[in-house]
């Protein structure tokens, strides 16, 4: 057994949550890639079923209208984590290079307002969830599926969300005399 270098060991245990958050957030993205491919072969299927046998699948407009929530959802936190989310740039233009600490600031107030809101849809989400769970409730589809599980994806995926939006705030604070205008939180995983 060789020797181990305390700091070195405390800089990599530091690391550990970042790329326990990446995998997190890419295993969504994979999650919402999957049901993308899913959904479209299940409309082709059900396509080339109906217009060949005249078989139609019972449920496809439903199972396709879950899907948009989870897909959504479920890319949400990876467009977070590689910051490619569509921006209003009519503020920040205006802040270019002469006004970096204005436009640190104003990053800095969206992501905690995100997070705020973010920490409001999970602690709400969380009570429906439990409550769909309780009582057992059974969507009003011919299908007849229990729900919880799909609201169970909304505070799952807003939490990879908060968890995005902490890092990046945690990182804007520590590169706080930079001015940096947006963190690049994913050089530490």
């Amino acid at each position: 057994m060789g020797c181990l270098h305390p700091v070195r060991n405390a800089f990599s245990e530091a690391r550990v949550p970042m790329k326990v958050l990446r995998g997190s957030v890419e295993s969504l993205a994979i999650v919402a890639g999957v049901v993308i491919c899913g959904v479209v072969l299940l409309i082709n299927v059900n396509v080339i079923l109906r217009y060949l046998w005249g078989i139609n699948i019972t449920g496809v407009l439903e199972i396709t209208e879950w899907s948009l929530l989870v897909i959504g959802l479920c890319a949400a936190p990876w467009v977070f984590w590689t910051d490619k989310h569509v921006r209003v740039d009519v503020v920040t233009s205006y802040l270019e290079k002469k006004h970096l600490k204005g436009r640190w600031y104003l990053g800095l107030g969206t992501d905690v307002i995100a997070a705020v809101v973010c920490a409001i849809v999970v602690y709400e989400a969380v009570m429906v969830t439990k409550d769909a769970f309780t009582q057992g409730l059974i969507s009003q589809s011919f299908l007849g599926y229990k729900l919880w599980p799909f609201y169970a994806v909304i505070p799952l995926t807003f939490s990879a969300s908060l968890a995005v939006l902490v890092s990046r705030i945690v990182r804007r604070m520590r590169n706080k005399k930079k001015w940096r205008g947006a963190p690049d939180h994913r050089a530490e995983a």
